[in-house]
């Protein structure tokens, strides 16, 4: 939501007021009262290191003024990522494929429009297993994604979230090489609690992936993982930690042979599914499922045998 000067005078006026904030306790050395009464007006305008001082004091964080902003809604993408998310829960894919139409259609789509496209057939490739569906992913739009990403000096929780969609749909190299970009380039806003759930999903799910295809690499993604939970709280990221767990089990029962590892994914998928956590469930579920046609229980005894 664009806003004038005077409209962000304004609307900062009101939300100071809402908590009963005067503006001798929003000022600072940084700001002054006058010079704040005069941008409420509309009469001057702020830069934005004053803006986030001022945002600073009236104990928000930005991204609550920026929801304030936008009517209380989320914006744009978050409300696109939203009805995704929704429609793959009610595994609606006439819905999904109605949005892609719609994003199809568009003669010159910009970068965004064409990643959003590009999503709408992850999340369709997401609802095969549930519908029997065969909906794919083009390798040109996979490699369309991961050129972009490849580009990116910086990421947000955007990039995150792309490589999180499309990383099953590339190469195990490309993959590395995008993980460890997403590390290092997402260090200006890995302290923000979003994107560090972002963060810590996605490389579960790399772990996972490099594990199951029994790439070496997924010491280094465990070591990420625990470094990570290691500066957590143990009430963040609770279904991240579950799946965590479940992915630890998982590498030793693909690259250990241990049976024991089997029975506590078994014992971690029902755990869940008594919590009613049946998001969770699913996706646990499915990646064992997985995990036994890749790596059937019989193969396993048979090692063990020799």
């Amino acid at each position: 939501m664009k806003m004038t000067n005077e409209e962000l005078g304004l609307f900062f006026r009101e939300i100071r007021k809402a908590r009963k904030l005067t503006l001798n306790d929003v000022a600072s050395d940084t700001v002054t009262a006058a010079q704040l009464s005069k941008f409420e007006r509309g009469e001057s305008a702020l830069s934005f290191d004053r803006l986030f001082s001022v945002i600073n004091a009236l104990n928000m964080s930005i991204e609550e003024f920026a929801y304030a902003m936008n009517g209380y809604e989320l914006n744009d993408f978050q409300t696109f990522i939203s009805k995704l998310n929704d429609a793959q829960g009610r595994k609606n894919d006439n819905y999904l494929l109605q949005l892609r139409e719609k994003y199809s259609s568009i003669e010159t789509p910009t970068t965004d429009e064409r990643m959003k496209k590009i999503l709408i057939d992850t999340y369709l490739r997401n609802l095969n297993r549930f519908i029997g569906s065969e909906y794919k992913v083009s390798k040109e739009d996979a490699d369309f994604v991961a050129d972009y990403l490849m580009s990116v000096d910086i990421w947000t929780n955007y990039e995150v979230l792309l490589l999180n969609q499309i990383m099953y749909f590339i190469n195990i190299e490309t993959i590395n090489t995008l993980a460890k970009d997403m590390i290092f380039r997402d260090t200006y806003y890995q302290d923000i609690h979003e994107n560090k759930e972002a963060i810590f999903s996605c490389l579960c799910n790399i772990y996972c992936l490099m594990i199951l295809n029994k790439d070496n690499s997924y010491h280094f993604y465990r070591k990420k993982i625990e470094e990570i939970l290691s500066s957590s709280s143990e009430s963040e990221f609770i279904s991240c930690k579950i799946f965590f767990d479940f992915a630890t089990c998982m590498e030793d029962y693909i690259i250990n042979q241990s049976l024991q590892a089997l029975e506590e994914m078994e014992k971690i998928i029902s755990g869940v599914k008594i919590l009613k956590l049946n998001g969770t469930s699913s996706h646990l579920q499915f990646e064992y499922d997985l995990i036994l046609k890749k790596y059937p229980l019989k193969e396993q005894i048979n090692e063990d045998d020799e």
